[in-house]
This record gives structure tokens, sequence and C-alpha cells, in this order.
């Protein structure tokens, strides 16, 4: 039986990809978590929608920050 890919299913799986990819950059996981808390938090304070582009300008934000 397959799952059906949902909107929230493709958020999460983004999600932890963004996560790891941070981690294979040499960021510790517990950082890399805070990283992509911070910025699901900046997102939703400017009303971001989660579509194709939040991660893409998530990824662009949370490079910036490790500077």
């Amino acid at each position: 039986m397959s799952r059906r890919s949902t909107p929230e299913r493709l958020h999460e799986a983004r999600r932890e990809a963004t996560r790891q990819r941070l981690i294979g950059e040499g960021e510790l996981p517990d950082q890399a978590e805070r990283l992509v808390a911070q910025w699901e938090l900046r997102a939703a304070q400017e009303g971001l929608e989660r579509d194709g582009r939040y991660w893409d300008a998530g990824w662009a934000w949370m490079l910036a920050q490790r500077c």
C-alpha cells in the first residue's frame, strides 16, 4: 500500500533533508536543528507560504546565519 504525499509530509521531508544537508556541511546535529527551527519561526513571522521556494529561501537564510 502506497502512502499519498500530502503538503505536510512533503514539508517534513524537505525539513529533514535540509537538516541533514546542514549536518553534511559540518554543522552539529543540535545546531542544525536550531537553525531549521529558527528559520521556521522567521518564515512564520513573515507569513511565508510553505511552497517549493520555502526551503530554498531557508537554505540561503541559514547559510547567512552561519557566517
